[in-house]
């Protein structure tokens, strides 16, 4: 688990600033969100997704 925890990480801060700064650039929202609810989207889409049977073993 700690393992998942750290590349989770990794990945969050290598790509999150450029997946939001892509975002308010090139995509138009009919409701606009906050950054936060949509990281908060993130974590439980990445919650539902990450399950034993998708091959994840986690769940937070």
């Amino acid at each position: 688990m700690q393992a998942l925890v750290e590349e989770l990480r990794r990945l969050i801060d290598k790509y999150f600033d450029k997946i939001l700064e892509f975002k308010k650039r090139n995509c138009f929202e009919l409701v606009p969100a906050a950054e936060l609810n949509i990281v908060a989207s993130l974590c439980r889409l990445f919650d539902s997704l990450a399950t034993e049977e998708n091959g994840v073993g986690v769940s937070f």
